[in-house]
């Protein structure tokens, strides 16, 4: 059955996703986030200062992390990298910049500084 329609100015969704609409929106709103989520695994969580903190008390929970994160999207090597260094070079008033997608077809990170150096990580 299809769900949409050409119309001369587009394409128009057909009954029943637009009689339920406000049913899906919700559920694709959270199989969205939860797919994000199981690709990130605890990335995001490296922001939080204290989240660093506990976990740079352990180095073998440390490098859990780390190996559990790549295995779970080899893509996360990039933001790794990127958070790792951008903790360390802030000891040394240094901001970073990724200046690259992730899973750019070169398979590294772009990365610039604040005072002109560029980096590649492969």
């Amino acid at each position: 059955m299809p769900t949409l329609t050409l119309k001369p100015n587009g394409y128009e969704l057909l009954a029943p996703y637009t009689t339920f609409s406000f049913e899906l929106i919700p559920w694709i709103e959270n199989t969205i986030r939860k797919y994000i989520g199981s690709k990130l695994g605890n990335i995001p969580k490296l922001e939080d200062k204290q989240f660093r903190a506990k976990l740079a008390t352990d180095r073998e929970a440390f490098l859990l992390l780390l190996k559990d994160n790549i295995e779970l999207n080899p893509a996360n090597f990039e933001f790794i990298c990127f958070a790792v260094l951008r903790v360390h070079l802030e000891k040394f008033a240094c901001k970073i910049y990724r200046d690259s997608r992730a899973s750019a077809h070169d398979k590294g990170v772009d990365i610039s500084t604040n005072f002109g150096v560029v980096y590649q990580i492969k």
